[in-house]
Order: C-alpha cells, then structure tokens, then sequence
C-alpha cells in the first residue's frame, strides 16, 4: 500500500500448497525442501507462469505492480530470460509494471547474478531487494546494481517499539533515501505501526493490517471495493488541497 494514501500499489505473488491430507503446508516448509531436491527453478517457474497469467487479466496494471519472488538458481538459469521475454510478449505485458524481488545475499553473489539483474533492468522490470538488512551485502555493490527498491525485512519491523529496533530501523531508511531508492516495510499488522512508519518515511507498506494473502478470486474482489474506496479518498484529498 502507499503509505500516505493506502491505495493498493502492488500485488506480491505468493506460493502456498494445500495438501487434502495435511491441509495448509506452509512455504517454509516445502521452499527450503524443493531447494534441497533440485526443484526450485521448475516451481519458480511455474510460481512465475501462474502469477503473470493472473495478472495478465487484472484490470488495474495501469496501477498495480506485480510482485514476484525470484530464487538463486533462476538468475542462473540460460534459459530464464528468454522464457520470460515470450511470456510476457505473449500475455501483452509491460515489463515496467513487473517487479522482481530478490533476496540481499542472491542479488550480490556472484557476477552472473549481477548480470542477469543489469538484464533484466535493461528490459524495464523493477528489481527489489528483499528481506534487506538480514544478510551481508557490500554497500558499495549494492550502490553499483540496478536496484531500485528495498524491502526491509519483517524483524526489523517487529521490533519497531523498541529502542534498538527504532534506531535500526532509521538507518535503514535514511540509507535508503540518501542511495535514492524507494523503501518497502513487511509486516505491518496495526495503524500505529503504519503510522510511524509512513512519518519515518517509508514508502510503501506491506502486511495483515491491511490484507492477509488471499487467492485470485478474493483479490479481485477485494480491489473492486478497496480501490473504489481508494480512488474517492484521493479524489477528496485533492480537492481539500486545492480548496486550500
């Protein structure tokens, strides 16, 4: 969400497998498992492939960015671009309403990495770096990538309250601004939090207090009636502006 205005900005596409036996079987189970076995870049692919196909029919791209999550071993794949590019040629997307989200430590790896991110920057999709703040990047590699967003990471959120949690929290942001680029919180489940957050100078905000992840079909329906609220409040938010 925009964190002044709460309008839907982004959707994040996320994994989740439903088991009729077991029920829900959470991502940080099976994520870590399929990486084990050698099957994270088939289930990235098929993450990616259901997640443009859904958006492809969102009547909102001209608002909504979509948010994907990327793995190591797809940014190593010969065959990830080339399959991207058709696929989006195909379902008649524009690449600047794609964004990917990588992690801190599989943005910075490795020259290949870094490559294949220059890539996909020049073909206009919009690379953030996720769960910021958790790994060990270099400040002067990032300063060097073509990214153009930061997703701080839940934890640093959830100890917001904090004093220590604040002060982390800050750098972080201040980091963010002096290096120009937009800035995500992850995690968000109450107003005061939102609130802080906004004034700290966070950009956009992410988490249950606004909506909890939901199947395609709820989505939708949730954006018709959100996005309607939305469009009003800005529209009244613009004419109090000019009034004044």
């Amino acid at each position: 969400m925009d964190a002044t205005t709460h309008q839907t900005v982004c959707l994040e596409a996320l994994a989740r497998w439903h088991d009729k036996e077991n029920g829900w079987i959470s991502p940080a189970m099976f994520i870590p498992l399929a990486e084990n076995l050698g099957l994270i870049e088939e289930m990235g692919g098929q993450i990616l492939l259901e997640a443009v196909s859904h958006y492809s029919a969102c009547p909102w791209q001209d608002q909504i960015q979509l948010a994907v999550n990327i793995s190591h071993r797809q940014l190593f794949s010969r065959t990830f671009i080339p399959s991207l590019v058709d696929l989006i040629d195909e379902l008649e997307i524009n690449p600047h309403r794609i964004k990917f989200e990588i992690t801190e430590s599989s943005a910075l790896d490795t020259e290949k990495a870094q490559q294949t991110l220059k890539q996909l920057s020049y073909l206009g999709f919009t690379i953030s770096v996720d769960d910021f703040g958790t790994g060990f990047s270099s400040l002067s590699r990032l300063h060097e990538m073509p990214v153009k967003e930061l997703k701080i990471d839940i934890s640093f959120v959830w100890r917001l309250n904090t004093h220590k949690g604040r002060v982390m929290l800050n750098t972080i942001v201040n980091m963010g601004k002096a290096m120009h680029l937009k800035l995500v919180a992850e995690g968000v489940e109450d107003k005061e939090t939102a609130d802080t957050l906004r004034d700290m100078g966070v950009h956009y905000l992410q988490g249950f207090y606004f909506c909890p992840p939901k199947p395609d079909e709820d989505i939708r329906a949730y954006l018709l009636q959100h996005q309607a609220n939305s469009d009003n409040l800005v529209s009244i938010t613009s004419k109090i502006k000019g009034f004044n």
